[in-house]
């Protein structure tokens, strides 16, 4: 689906990216072009996996990518997986965002959760409730009374800090850190706000920030953004894309 890669695209530039690319199907490309002019775009052609991975892997290594987000609107087919497979092996990237579909395209692939276990690179994975429940084979229900700890279990399933989202997000760490972000407000639960979550969090780590600090960050900044919102309009009337408006003014608070 264009439209979650569209919100993720337009968060990240509001979080500093200086260049933003977008890999996408070939019927996807005129939306994006449309919607983020500003992001350089990969036409993928091709149904062919193997064709795919081709292409993506020809730009990271001529354009020098050291950061990616994958995951939202991705897709969980062969395509899909295999994509993802070469994102967690390539040598190139250094800094990963795993979000979406990436997330369940891993819950159903243990192989691919011990190569993102050992990848090496410095990871930032975003899971909502649902994502966690299939990933750790928890009911909702579980997670929910439970969020601290099912952060710190996903940390040390996946190896990478973990923004638990929820109301109330909880961030876990490799270190045994946990944060607590209480910024927000009802418009957060409208569909597209977690896809601008994680183009925030990726557009902090290609900026200079460390993978903790992109989280704490990110998450604060979404909250910030979502309560000044709601100072002046409705919740009930809320787009997740009006949110991103909004995150030049939540920049102004101390975070």
């Amino acid at each position: 689906m264009a439209g979650a890669a569209i919100l993720s695209g337009l968060a990240a530039f509001r979080a500093g990216t200086g260049l933003l690319t977008i890999a996408a199907p070939e019927s996807s490309i005129l939306a994006f072009q449309s919607a983020v002019p500003e992001a350089l775009t990969i036409s993928l052609g091709s149904v062919n996996a193997n064709d795919s991975v081709k292409q993506i892997s020809s730009y990271i290594q001529n354009r020098k990518v050291k950061s990616v987000l994958i995951g939202n609107g991705l897709g969980t087919g062969n395509t899909q997986k295999a994509i993802l497979e070469y994102v967690l092996e390539s040598k190139e990237i250094e800094r990963l965002v795993l979000d979406a579909d990436a997330l369940n395209i891993l819950s159903e692939d243990k192989k691919l959760r011990l190569k993102l276990k050992n990848c090496g690179k410095d990871m930032i994975l975003t899971p909502h409730i649902g994502e966690a429940s299939r990933i750790l084979n928890l009911e909702p229900s579980e997670i929910k009374q439970e969020k601290i700890n099912v952060a710190k279990e996903l940390e040390k399933t996946t190896g990478g800090i973990v923004v638990l989202k929820d109301a109330v997000s909880i961030i876990s760490t490799p270190d045994n850190e946990i944060w607590v972000n209480t910024t927000g407000s009802p418009v957060l639960a409208k569909g597209g706000s977690g896809d601008v979550l994680a183009g925030l969090i990726a557009g902090l780590f290609t900026s200079g920030y460390d993978a903790l600090s992109s989280a704490i960050i990110g998450c604060y900044l979404l909250g910030k953004a979502a309560e000044i919102y709601e100072q002046r309009f409705s919740s009930e009337s809320a787009f997740a894309r009006e949110i991103i408006s909004i995150l030049p003014e939540a920049w102004k608070f101390d975070v």
